[in-house]
């Protein structure tokens, strides 16, 4: 049998659903009593011929029984790891590891704890070069703490670390990941292009495809475009390798096609810009406005096809890397057209602006605040910040300020002096262009005076003074950042195509959602979309709100979501990825925040008091005043108290509330409770 499964003409049938080789490795599957089997050869056959589900269930009933198999194990892994079922993967492994430091590893890597977990594996891989272990640790296991430190080293955008990494050891697949996010393309283009030797996938051609594209030549974006034809094909031919029904598979070659998608979107706009610049100086006004507008539309597509918020900041990195890659090629064509015409002149600055403003967001929220501020740091490059970008990292360094694990009556810690001198250097630096030098004059005397380490005259001494300053800089950019954007936007500015697009029979959506019936002669028409597009701010997130004017003069207000929360079920965000979600508004809505907010500055309270009173109370706990057996009773009973009260899906961020009615809205329920 193991010869029969072993014979190269069932290639024949390897794109074919069903399959013979599937029909085989079947019956073993329920042969009684069942032969042994190498698991080399069913974990081939699984993820060549299609036959996923079998081999995993040969493969899991043979660990269960023979746990000390470690090739069984190992094949059973690299299952897991083709079908992105990562938690199964590290159970796998919880169950067979022999240190307590791959255990704990995992687990902190499962709760995206990464730089614990690069610290531990670390650890690990160090004791195991001293002989701590005595040799009784499998080569298996620490091939897996290389394996977890280097993934974690992703999960902290610690590129050039993984640069260093990859030469000492010359791993090119490393390389061509990571080269192009340092960015070296001086060394890729001399080390690592004429001499990789690498697997054919996906992520090895999309690399290829960005270098390619570096050079901004045609022969460049012609191999680029070439570069992405291939890549398709390879990750349709993977596509179809994977299981019907899964989904989490899916999702790492769903990242890869937006990528490829984007590439081919930058070979156009490279295109677009060299056939303006041949155009002659006289008759070059149509041809820039023309350029200006297609590059518009690719710009604002990025702005709304982003990952999900849920999404790992690998992948956050990746696609908005690149992105700014391609908007400093837009700032370098139209830097001579700051007179001429100022819009396509700022326009690659706005975006890349924005884009590294939600690179250090998603950084923010994910709680990465290294990586944010390294973001905010390094990735503009271009001048110095403007209000929005100061605003993002004072908000950063606040809630850190507010996690420390150090009482407010202590010293301010080093690291926080370290990334405030960066913010100060990078804020305020000498090379401020034309376009910030109010933003400079304005805030830069008082924001050193206030937050430079350097001045220890006037830097506070404890972490609540350096709290206090950083809620004060943060209400004045915030106060800032609503006063010079607007509140209202116009149809016409944001969208041409809407504001012109005349619609013939279409009725006036949520008319029926109302108690009283719709006669048919009296169904409401749309006739057109509203002329202001007001912007809604809620929770920490942007909407547009659109007005729909009926036939009979009626308006339905609408927010349209781009994006679902991680709790909608499954194919519902599958079509988010077709289409955005519109959902009814009333202008009278409003949330407890805005409620809380409000009332506080009605009273002159802070709104972060509670926060500030909650940290008071435990100074003394952090401070040792009090005993380790006093912290865990205190735990208890805060955890019993959660799981008597605490009811999951009813937390009052989701709540809104009509004012003039008393109407209830939940923008996101799940009931569940507490276990």
């Amino acid at each position: 049998m193991i010869a029969l499964l072993s014979k190269d003409y069932h290639k024949k049938q390897q794109g074919s659903r069903p399959n013979v080789v599937q029909a085989l490795l079947e019956g073993l599957h329920l042969s009684h009593p069942q032969p042994r089997m190498p698991s080399e050869l069913i974990k081939y056959i699984g993820k060549t011929y299609n036959a996923w589900h079998i081999s995993l269930a040969l493969l899991e009933s043979h660990v269960m029984l023979f746990m000390n198999d470690a090739k069984c194990s190992e094949s059973l892994a690299e299952l897991y790891r083709l079908l992105n079922e990562e938690d199964m993967r590290c159970g796998l492994w919880k169950r067979r590891s022999i240190t307590s430091e791959t255990r704990a590893g995992l687990s902190l890597v499962q709760h995206g704890y990464w730089q614990r977990a690069q610290s531990l594996f670390y650890q690990a891989m160090i004791k195991a070069t001293q002989g701590t272990y005595n040799n009784t640790v499998p080569k298996a296991e620490m091939c897996l703490w290389e394996e977890q430190w280097l993934y974690c080293a992703g999960q902290l955008s610690q590129w050039e670390v993984l640069a260093d990494f990859g030469k000492s050891v010359e791993n090119y697949e490393i390389l061509l990941d990571c080269l192009w996010k340092v960015p070296d393309w001086a060394y890729m283009k001399e080390n690592v292009i004429p001499k990789a030797q690498v697997e054919e996938t996906t992520k090895v051609r999309l690399a290829q495809a960005f270098f390619a594209l570096h050079d901004r030549s045609a022969n460049g974006v012609g191999e680029a475009e070439n570069i992405v034809v291939k890549g398709v094909e390879l990750a349709l031919e993977q596509w179809w390798q994977l299981p019907e029904f899964s989904v989490q598979s899916r999702t790492p070659l769903l990242q890869q096609f937006q990528q490829l998608v984007e590439v081919q979107e930058s070979a156009r706009i490279l295109l677009e810009i060299a056939n303006g610049n041949k155009q002659p100086s006289g008759n070059s006004g149509g041809n820039v406005n023309n350029a200006y507008g297609e590059l518009k539309d690719i710009l604002e597509t990025w702005r709304l096809r982003t990952p999900n918020e849920w999404d790992s900041m690998s992948v956050w990195y990746d696609l908005l890397q690149w992105r700014n890659e391609i908007y400093n090629v837009v700032i370098d064509a139209f830097k001579d057209f700051g007179q001429t015409n100022p819009q396509l002149h700022h326009l690659g600055y706005r975006d890349k602006a924005w884009n590294v403003n939600k690179l250090a967001h998603v950084a923010r929220k994910q709680g990465l605040h290294d990586v944010c501020v390294k973001i905010l740091d390094k990735m503009y490059g271009h001048s110095t910040m403007e209000v929005q970008r100061l605003l993002a990292v004072v908000n950063a360094l606040l809630h850190r300020c507010y996690k420390y694990p150090t009482a407010t009556t202590g010293e301010v810690p080093q690291s926080l002096k370290k990334e405030l001198s960066g913010v100060c250097r990078a804020c305020f630096s000498a090379d401020a262009v034309n376009k910030h030098v109010e933003f400079v004059r304005e805030y830069k005397q008082e924001f050193e005076h206030d937050l430079d380490p350097e001045r220890a005259s006037t830097f506070p001494a404890t972490l609540s003074e350096l709290t206090e300053r950083l809620k004060h800089w943060k209400n004045v950019l915030q106060s800032n950042v609503e006063d010079r954007f607007p509140a209202v936007l116009k149809l016409e500015e944001e969208s041409k195509v809407l504001h012109d697009f005349h619609v013939v029979d279409v009725e006036m959506p949520g008319q029926y959602f109302t108690d009283q019936e719709v006669a048919p002669d009296h169904t409401v028409k749309l006739d057109r979309v509203g002329a202001d597009i007001p912007i809604v701010r809620r929770h920490g997130s942007s909407f547009r709100r659109l007005t729909l004017i009926g036939s009979d003069g009626s308006q339905r207000h609408f927010i349209v979501q781009t994006s679902l929360t991680p709790n909608a079920r499954s194919d519902e965000r599958m079509l988010q990825i077709f289409r955005v979600r519109m959902v009814e508004d009333d202008l009278m809505y409003s949330s407890f925040l805005e409620v809380y907010e409000i009332n506080c500055a009605r009273h002159n309270r802070e709104a972060d008091m509670p926060i500030t009173l909650f940290k008071e109370h435990l100074n003394q706990a952090i401070s040792g005043q009090v005993t380790a057996e006093a912290v865990l009773e205190l735990r208890l009973q805060a955890y019993n108290e959660i799981t008597k009260n605490g009811i999951g899906g009813r937390s009052p961020n989701k709540i809104l509330f009509a004012k003039n009615t008393g109407k209830i809205f939940q923008t996101d329920f799940h009931p569940g409770k507490l276990e």
